[in-house]
């Protein structure tokens, strides 16, 4: 139980006066979280709004993965889509223009990470690819050097009557970009 503030030593109500501050700044700091938070969101929101305005706008392939992909770039810096093939190999068939990897690129199912989500119908996130044992040793040399061209990558499944067709990509050559 603590003294009224006019019977309190100097040193307490200066200790008073300052927790009450350091409330109020922890207070606004939140706020400040929450507001950047609820504006990437709506950044989100905003970006699949288009895209699904530009998709539906057109039957046209090259134009919907192009529109994609366009949109990825805008959003994150970088992008590609793969579709499966005739021979069920992955193929990049949409790239931002810094994408590392180019167009016509091949890989098998299960063969790296978009492989990997092509094959298992998955969508995976990692904010360092040479923190992930499954392809580590795909990507990462014993001296701890990374050779794949991202260390942080978001892919999706693209899905189609409930069938793996391809894969949306989102990578960047630096650890730890992708927050939510």
């Amino acid at each position: 139980m603590s003294l009224p503030p006019d019977q309190q030593s100097p040193a307490a109500a200066l200790l008073t006066a300052v927790e009450a501050i350091a409330r109020q700044g922890a207070l606004g700091l939140e706020n400040v979280r929450l507001a950047e938070r609820s504006a990437r969101l709506l950044a989100k929101e905003q970006l699949l709004a288009e895209l699904g305005r530009d998709v539906s706008a057109t039957l046209d392939r090259e134009e919907i993965v192009s529109r994609t992909v366009m949109r990825l770039e805008a959003a994150f810096g970088d992008g590609s889509l793969a579709l499966l093939n005739d021979d069920n190999v992955l193929e990049i068939v949409a790239t931002a223009p810094v994408a590392s990897l180019p167009m016509g690129t091949l890989g098998r199912l299960d063969e790296g990470v978009i492989g990997w989500v092509a094959g298992q119908g998955r969508s995976y996130f990692v904010n360092d690819i040479a923190e992930d044992r499954r392809f580590t040793a795909l990507f990462v040399t014993v001296d701890g050097r990374v050779l794949m061209p991202y260390r942080s990558c978001i892919v999706a499944a693209l899905r189609s009557g409930g069938q793996t067709i391809g894969t949306l990509n989102v990578g960047s050559a630096s650890p730890d970009v992708f927050f939510f």
